[in-house]
């Protein structure tokens, strides 16, 4: 009984702490309700309020931009500005263009004024192509006006607009919007004019109002609307709605209350009764368990009330259960305890190889990553021996690449030792195995390098006193993947050198063809060099460069001869004809990916930075930089050269035309840093294409 009492007890100081929590709640509930609902109706209405005046402003703009646009095109200014001030259904219409003012209807006062001094003159500058707002009064028309204004652009001295009276606009947005809303400057209502406010109601024509107040110029602002008015915008909502909707809530509120206080009774009661009985039952039962025994010794009394109800009848069986399981499993428990304990020094052993080996394996896949992010064999090798010797701690490491055509390549790094005679060991490394070699005070480690079944190269590893424990399996996976980098770098450093040879090659052809000379096209490979270096590109892109702007011609072995070797003035088709060798030297190129940059050269060295070159007409940055580098070196030196249909240009010559334009040639047509580059150094540029001239340039 005292078990019941207790929990009825709680359940009623339960009940009216959650009627006092609902009544707060519900007082704070309906304020902020009130807040809400007046927050809500508001943005409601200033959504209308922006659609309507971004509507209204879009009209207006639209007579503006025509107008001011008509007139900048040689529109009549007069007849202009009254089919403006007509459409809109403002006061005034006005243009100025420089320093003339034009007004209509006529004001003579208007006429005179300094327009470039107006504020709404500077703010329309300074966004040209936007529409700018502004209310002020105007001793000149002796009116509150708010004005329109457009400038169709900031270098173009031509600002057109549209001026109203504030009484005007307001009636016009009021005219569109339809809901109330009320317009105050530094706190005095503007408008409308019959609107009186006590204690923040607001009165219209006999009807009370809540307000929400708004920045005029960030409501504005939206729309990308450049506003400077000095108004605050008051959005009103009628509170006899705001007075239904808060009564409603009340009352549901009031329900609620009571319908939870009511089940909250109910439920209790039925569930204070149900614990109370468990409670005392369970309590008689536990205090009389055995577990030595396994037995519960229950009196007549507590029997019967067990048994009375299902739900504890259930619950002594399972707990009687339960309590045998729990003996059953601490007897296991104690078994499987003994049997872990003597295996723990085995398991700390193997979590210590194992942690130790998946070490071993991370490095060595963040080694594989470094290496296949490399784009030469020099470096390459240098990432390979420095992360090993870290890894393994070797005293020294020896990468022996066994390239055929140039000898034994040698790399090392650490201590050094003698390498290893290959040739005792040669069988076994043929086969993919690891050998061991004594040469005191060193212990060496000779892993293959293996790709395809053919022997690439050897790492040797130097350890002193002995060869610590290596996972030699996971080793020689990663010495795969490295033979496969070797391998490929070595194949594109043979392509790369083959189209050294194409190069040379095409330097014979061209000269045979007479379009070029050989030293045109050795001194454009140098010039491009340089301006890559001061360009900071790094040492593979200047190699690159320097090697494939030399065939950067290479299109016009498809061009006719009797067009390359034509001595007068090409025809309109014979120079698109000729235009076509930058389309047709990319072709000949093919899509190797490591030959991209010739590619883009052949293709792009005739693009200019203004847009005006060919094939594709691209600009600025869509130029490859390798492109717009070819385009520099390949004027002047085409500048200093002779030709068949012109002179050879003196140095000073050529630097004036590119730094100053000579028709043809401009500045606008190169890369601004580039052109900086060439300013700055141009001497270099005359020391490269004197010690190149050929023995003709010489005599020429």
């Amino acid at each position: 009984m005292r078990i019941r009492n207790f929990i009825l007890i709680g359940t009623l100081i339960i009940i009216a702490i959650t009627v006092v929590v609902i009544v707060i709640s519900g007082f704070y509930f309906v304020n902020g309700e009130l807040k809400y609902q007046i927050l809500a109706k508001a943005n409601d209405q200033l959504n209308t309020f922006n659609v309507s005046m971004a509507n209204t402003t879009k009209v207006n703009a639209g007579y503006v931009f025509d107008g001011v646009l008509s007139i900048y095109h040689g529109a009549d200014i007069e007849k202009t500005l009254y089919q403006m001030k007509n459409s809109s259904g403002a006061q005034w219409a006005f243009i100025t263009i420089g320093s003339t003012n034009y007004v209509y209807p006529y004001e003579k006062g208007v006429l005179s004024l300094d327009a470039k001094s107006r504020p709404w003159y500077i703010l329309a500058n300074a966004h040209p192509k936007n529409v700018v707002i502004n209310e002020f009064y105007s001793p000149t028309l002796k009116a509150s006006v708010v004005t329109f204004t457009v400038a169709i652009d900031g270098k173009v001295e031509y600002v057109g607009g549209l001026i109203f009276t504030e009484k005007q606009f307001f009636n016009m947005l009021s005219s569109r919007i339809g809901n109330p809303f009320l317009i105050m400057n530094h706190g005095k209502i503007i408008y409308p004019s019959n609107a009186s406010v006590n204690n923040g109601i607001v009165n219209i024509n006999g009807i009370d109002y809540r307000m929400q107040t708004f920045d005029y110029n960030a409501v504005m602002s939206i729309y990308d609307m450049f506003s400077s008015m000095p108004y605050t915008l008051g959005i009103l909502i009628p509170t006899s709605s705001i007075i239904s909707n808060i009564s409603w809530t009340i009352f549901y509120l009031v329900i609620i209350t009571v319908m939870i206080g009511i089940g909250e009774i109910v439920f209790m009661s039925f569930l204070s009764r149900r614990i109370a009985l468990s409670v005392e039952m369970l309590s008689n039962v536990s205090s009389r368990f055995d577990p030595h025994k396994g037995e519960i010794e229950v009196d007549e009394k507590t029997r019967e009330r067990i048994y009375r109800f299902k739900e504890t009848k259930e619950v002594f069986d399972k707990m009687y259960q339960l309590f045998q399981e729990i003996i059953a499993q601490i007897e296991e428990l104690r078994a499987t305890n003994e049997e872990l304990e003597s295996s723990y020094e085995e398991i700390e052993q193997l979590s210590n190889n194992l942690s130790k080996e998946s070490q071993e394996l991370k490095e060595l896949f963040e080694v594989s990553n470094l290496v296949s992010l490399s784009t030469d064999n020099k470096s390459s090798k240098r990432i390979l021996l420095d992360r090993l010797i870290k890894i393994y701690g070797c005293a020294g490491i020896i990468l022996v690449d066994l390239n055929k055509r140039e000898g034994n390549l040698t790399d090392a790094i650490g201590e050094k030792f003698n390498p290893v005679d290959l040739s005792k060991i040669g069988k076994e490394l043929l086969n993919g195995r690891i050998v061991e070699v004594s040469d005191p005070p060193y212990q060496i480690m000779v892993v293959p390098i293996m790709f395809e079944s053919k022997l690439l190269a050897v790492l040797e590893m130097a350890f002193l006193d002995h060869v610590p424990e290596v996972e030699k399996e996971s080793l020689t996976r990663f010495m795969v993947g490295f033979a496969g980098s070797l391998n490929s770098q070595r194949l594109i450093s043979e392509i790369q050198n083959a189209y050294i040879y194409l190069a040379t090659k095409f330097v014979e052809i061209s000269e045979v063809y007479d379009y070029e000379t050989g030293s045109h096209i050795h001194r454009v490979g140098e010039y491009s060099a340089f301006i890559a270096s001061k360009l900071m590109m790094g040492e593979e892109f200047i190699s690159n460069i320097r090697i494939y702007s030399m065939i950067h011609d290479i299109g016009k072995l498809k061009v006719p001869r009797e067009i390359l070797m034509k001595n007068g003035s090409l025809t309109k088709e014979e120079f698109e004809e000729m235009k076509k060798h930058t389309i047709y030297g990319e072709q000949l190129l093919g899509e190797a990916p490591f030959l991209e940059m010739a590619r883009h050269i052949a293709r792009y060295h005739h693009e200019k930075y203004d847009g005006t070159g060919y094939p594709d007409g691209l600009k600025g940055d869509e130029i490859p930089i390798e492109g717009r580098i070819m385009a520099i070196a390949d004027v002047y030196d085409a500048l200093r050269s002779p030709r068949r249909y012109k002179r050879a240009f003196s140095h000073e010559e050529a630097v004036k035309i590119i730094l100053e334009g000579d028709g043809r040639t401009k500045p606008d047509h190169f890369d601004p840093k580039i052109l900086e580059i060439f300013r700055k150094y141009n001497l270099e540029f005359k020391r490269i294409y004197e010690s190149l001239l050929d023995e003709e340039e010489k005599n020429g």
